[in-house]
């Protein structure tokens, strides 16, 4: 059952967090980021999503360049209990668009650089380096929430052979 992996993963990295919190846990380009590191920022990051009302099942969209926000994000919304939605800023606007309606996606995580690309709608966008600057402190590791079959982790879009494009979910 492909939901029991996650939900072990994301208790591997707490505990590796306790355990070992100062290894690398991620590395992209010149950056790095702890174990602790990115316990605490994919904390914060389900701790704001909390907040603005996402429950179990929400669908949240993820728009990212290349960036340690990009793991966090994830790990973050999985920990809300949400399903994340990976968009691409170089999709054309109308793609961007339809996929954020189709998937009835309310908020998308995203980094200022990136959100000046996307589209307005009736959808918020969350600076997340912006959150996470914020958010400095101390936060409280969310409780997780227990793995259901119902729920999807990702919805991934394809282009779809009708020109339209289709989600498929996991």
């Amino acid at each position: 059952v492909w939901y029991l992996p996650v939900f072990s993963v994301l208790k591997w990295i707490s505990d590796r967090c306790v355990k070992k919190p100062n290894i690398i846990a991620l590395k992209c380009g010149a950056q790095e980021q702890t174990y602790q590191a990115l316990d605490q920022a994919s904390n914060h990051v389900a701790q704001v999503l909390v907040e603005l009302g996402v429950k179990p099942g929400d669908c949240v969209g993820l728009c990212f360049d290349r960036s340690l926000h990009i793991m966090s994000s994830i790990l973050g919304v999985l920990k809300a209990g949400a399903t994340y939605v990976p968009l691409d800023a170089s999709y054309p606007e109308g793609r961007i668009r339809y996929i954020i309606e189709d998937a009835s996606i309310r908020w998308v995580l995203t980094r200022a650089a990136v959100q000046n690309e996307l589209p307005s709608g009736h959808w918020q966008y969350i600076d997340v380096e912006n959150e996470l600057a914020i958010k400095n402190g101390a936060v409280m590791r969310p409780v997780l929430i227990a793995p259901d079959a119902e729920r999807l982790l990702y919805l991934i879009y394809t282009s779809g052979s009708t020109g339209r494009p289709k989600g498929t979910g996991a």
